[in-house]
């Protein structure tokens, strides 16, 4: 059976009981599924089943009842249900399949090139489910069109400038100093140092079917 998202579980519970004894000689084994997986394919139920389940929790027996299948063929007249609760019950990633647009438009050249008919199931594109943020999608659509250098910059910027820290004060320097046995040095008596040289390192980007997983680059002083 198939329910809206944001289903009170209550209601979940009073749905699976319901359809459950709805007839006397079916309903043996009842599965509740979100509004984004087809019930009528067998490869959805069962994904939902291992991705949204949590047996000890999602999994309810229900003894004492009679005219179910497989009672007949047994010394005992009554059987029991299972019914199991597969609904979505907080945000998860995205589907890990391209999204419609690119699906849809791979199936256009597909039948443009008039190749063998496809056998289209669902689902056969991915989707968000609650747990991707604006700024994601603008990253991975960036990285979907050759700008994922645009994103490491920003994500570059950021980092060096969360990771910058304001200087101890003299005071706090000296008796660190003093502490460890050191010399201070007065900055206009050291040796000059090498210039900082700031080398640009790109990071192989990563791309999964559903979304473009992208490492910026990083800058580095040498």
């Amino acid at each position: 059976m198939q329910l809206a998202d944001a289903t009170p579980r209550s209601e979940v519970w009073r749905a699976l009981h319901g359809a459950a004894t709805l007839q006397s000689n079916c309903g043996k084994i009842v599965i509740a599924v979100s509004e984004d997986i087809d019930p009528l394919s067998m490869d959805a139920v069962l994904w939902s089943l291992a991705y949204r389940t949590n047996p000890i929790e999602d999994v309810h027996l229900v003894p004492h009842r009679g005219g179910v299948q497989g009672a007949q063929y047994g010394p005992k007249t009554s059987d029991s249900g299972m019914l199991v609760d597969a609904t979505r019950k907080y945000p998860m990633a995205p589907l890990a399949l391209p999204t419609r647009e690119y699906m849809e438009h791979a199936r256009a050249l597909w039948e443009e090139l008039d190749l063998y008919p496809l056998n289209v199931q669902s689902p056969w594109h991915g989707y968000g489910l609650g747990d991707w943020t604006d700024r994601w999608e603008t990253f991975a659509r960036r990285a979907a069109t050759g700008d994922w250098e645009l994103s490491a910059k920003t994500r570059s910027r950021a980092s060096i400038a969360g990771s910058r820290r304001k200087a101890p004060p003299a005071s706090m320097t000296s008796r660190r100093s003093h502490r460890l046995g050191r010399t201070l040095i007065p900055r206009d008596q050291r040796a000059p140092s090498r210039p900082a040289t700031r080398a640009r390192i790109p990071i192989a980007s990563m791309a999964s079917p559903c979304v473009t997983y992208f490492t910026p680059l990083f800058h580095c002083e040498m």
